[in-house]
């Protein structure tokens, strides 16, 4: 039998996994260390990227817990859109001389931007 050590985790977890554990025939201890080692898995993975992972955590975040943590996160959500489009120079894109697009068959073609008069 391996070695076990006291961690202290949020309750929602324990409580889920006190829900989960005895459907899948697992002890609440043995069904936190499956999430673990999945969690794990998935950080270490070659095929996970980080924006996988996150829109992972962010779709149990909105499905699990009460209405106040869901207005947290997506509270949360909407600051950083806010953050990101602020951060936008458009000014700057629209100056640009040139730009690259797909032509019709698909090519990287690069084009002169049109002046504007």
């Amino acid at each position: 039998m391996s070695a076990t050590i006291p961690v202290r985790l949020p309750r929602v977890i324990y409580d889920e996994a006190s829900d989960v554990a005895p459907l899948v025939h697992r002890t609440v201890g043995q069904q936190l260390a499956y999430w673990a080692e999945l969690g794990r898995a998935l950080e270490t993975s070659t095929d996970a990227s980080p924006a996988l992972i996150q829109r992972l955590l962010l779709r149990s975040r909105l499905t699990g817990g009460d209405d106040d943590d869901r207005a947290d996160v997506l509270a949360g959500i909407e600051a950083e859109i806010d953050d990101q489009i602020q951060a936008l120079d458009l000014r700057a894109a629209l100056r640009q001389e040139h730009y690259v697009e797909a032509d019709e068959s698909g090519a990287v073609v690069e084009r002169q931007a049109a002046t504007r008069r």
